[in-house]
């Protein structure tokens, strides 16, 4: 009897609804429907089909079926954002490959080491973050995990010959198709087909173009989406074309039928001199050795990877992010250019913080400069942090020079304005709250991000309201007057120290102008919580101050 696609399509799966025959019945654009992705009909390089597509697709999929002629488990690592999410949903993925894996892979899912279950609880309570970072450090224990979890199953594709199934060797036949089912929580489908492996050259180095068939517009699903289903459940339940058998991993490794890849396709000869070789596909035995432009070509290209897949800066810090600080970092990216006051306990990890925060705006493109203003008695010790957590070095403006890390002078061209003399410019804030300073400080502005430790010292110069700002509150006051940031970040564990109006001059440094009725009630809202008295309400309109 020939199985239902539908049914074997999701595995048992919950799903909100089903689309049959072109129909769609599912909800309507959310965040976690396919609906709200926007996809396009045709994917090329130009279109980054890695962060616009296949990320977005395995983030909001509970199951994924691929027919691929090479697969390689780096795949999962390279879309480790995607990955984790995928996982953390409950997905499913099962894979029909070429006979071509990397050995590394194949022992990974016969015999590999699977994650602990409390690594594994890790990834799946926050894979955004933590997740991310499991995967994209540890893609073949995930990949163990996944076998024996019933997260993934693999069958190879191979040759046959009147009942005998057939290596390549004996062939000269390799299984070569390229195309995949996505599924979501709603039962929105997206299929798509084209010339890209699953593998990391695919999505990253070589020109590949695919073509996309979403559930929810029927004509393009029945004409097409419906036949990448049909296919590949007719294959998967063992009923192949004519001359080809689906078989599971461990029985094509016993049978001798799997070559062992390498951990990326090998470029064809020069001369092609047989059809696989016209294709460009990998064939095992005559591949050379990808060449100094070729592996330029793809450093360069994996570099910008941060660009395109969110949050790998942080997961590939030398620094692991606690559960609370995940969830703040993962809060100010997000909402970047919306300014934060970091007000954790001493000891909690504000400078990791606010260190993580950086790199992934740095490495993301979201910012391109920033001034760290920091006590001078921390000011070495924010720069070994960023050296050695970060993977940042920041040069430190110390008695009219720059130092690197080292101690060592970091040449600075002459008449330049030290204040914007690197990306990032490390300070102390006792200089920076000097007079004589201000005007360079304002001429060197702009900053993505102006950020400053021990927020609490800018405070005014007695115990009243009404006192005028010191010079560091004075400084930053006629930094946001002139509009010297995107985004201010204040770090202090005592935001007020004696009087409310203290934690308010904080805040009023990140909005345009003071919310005079906020300013009132504040002394008021702190002497209701003690005696346990309704705290007033404020009457007018509050803006956000972000």
């Amino acid at each position: 009897m020939k199985p239902d696609p539908q049914e074997s399509l999701l595995m048992g799966l919950p799903v909100a609804g089903k689309a049959h025959q072109g129909e769609l019945i599912g909800l309507p654009d959310t965040d976690d429907s396919f609906v709200g992705i926007g996809v396009q009909g045709r994917y090329s390089p130009n279109d980054h089909p890695l962060s616009t597509f296949y990320i977005p697709m395995l983030s909001r999929a509970i199951a994924y079926d691929r027919a691929v002629g090479y697969w390689s488990a780096a795949e999962l690592a390279f879309a480790a954002q995607g990955t984790a999410q995928f996982l953390a949903n409950g997905g499913r993925m099962r894979l029909i490959v070429g006979a071509q894996l990397n050995g590394t892979d194949v022992q990974a899912v016969l015999s590999g080491q699977p994650l602990s279950e409390v690594v594994a609880a890790r990834l799946l309570a926050d894979p955004a973050l933590e997740g991310t970072k499991i995967v994209a450090n540890e893609h073949l224990s995930v990949l163990a995990w996944m076998v024996a979890h019933d997260r993934l199953e693999i069958r190879v594709g191979v040759p046959r010959l009147g009942g005998k199934l057939l290596s390549y060797q004996e062939s000269g036949r390799y299984f070569h198709t390229k195309y995949g089912v996505f599924t979501d929580r709603y039962g929105n489908r997206v299929a798509f087909n084209g010339s890209n492996n699953a593998s990391v050259r695919a999505w990253a180095v070589n020109h590949e173009t695919f073509d996309v068939y979403p559930s929810w517009m029927p004509a393009v699903w029945e004409w097409n989406g419906q036949e990448a289903v049909r296919d590949f459940e007719r294959h998967w339940h063992d009923q192949p074309d004519e001359g080809w058998a689906i078989v599971p991993l461990p029985q094509a490794v016993r049978e001798h039928l799997i070559e062992h890849a390498p951990a990326a396709p090998p470029l064809p000869k020069a001369t092609p001199d047989s059809e696989s070789e016209e294709d460009g596909e990998p064939d095992g035995q005559d591949a050379q050795p990808v060449d100094a432009q070729e592996a330029w070509t793809q450093l360069v290209d994996l570099a910008g990877r941060p660009k395109a897949s969110p949050y790998t800066a942080v997961g590939t810090a030398q620094v692991e992010p606690l559960p609370h600080q995940a969830r703040l970092i993962d809060r100010v990216v997000a909402t970047y250019p919306r300014g934060y006051l970091f007000a954790d306990e001493v000891g909690l990890g504000k400078t990791v913080e606010a260190g993580l925060v950086l790199r992934e705006l740095f490495l993301s493109g979201k910012a391109s400069k920033a001034l760290l203003l920091v006590p001078a008695s921390v000011m070495r010790q924010w720069q070994e942090e960023l050296h050695e957590k970060m993977n940042l070095d920041v040069p430190r403006l110390e008695k009219g020079e720059f130092l690197d890390p080292n101690d060592e002078p970091v040449p600075v061209p002459a008449g330049t304005n030290p204040w914007s003399a690197f990306p990032i410019v490390l300070a102390s804030s006792h200089l920076a709250r000097r007079k004589d300073r201000r005007k360079d400080i304002l001429a060197a502005g702009p900053w993505d991000v102006v950020l400053v430790d021990e927020a609490h010292h800018s405070r005014r110069r007695g115990s009243k309201p009404s006192d005028t700002p010191n010079s560091l509150l004075g400084l930053l006051l006629e930094m946001r007057d002139n509009e010297m940031w995107q985004a201010l970040y204040l770090a202090s564990a005592t935001p007020m120290q004696m009087n409310p109006h203290e934690a308010w001059d904080l805040i009023s440094a990140r909005v345009e102008r003071e919310v005079g009725v906020i300013r009132i009630q504040l002394p008021r809202v702190f002497r209701a919580v003690p005696s346990r008295s309704p705290i007033p309400r404020v009457e007018a309109p509050v803006r956000d101050a972000g």
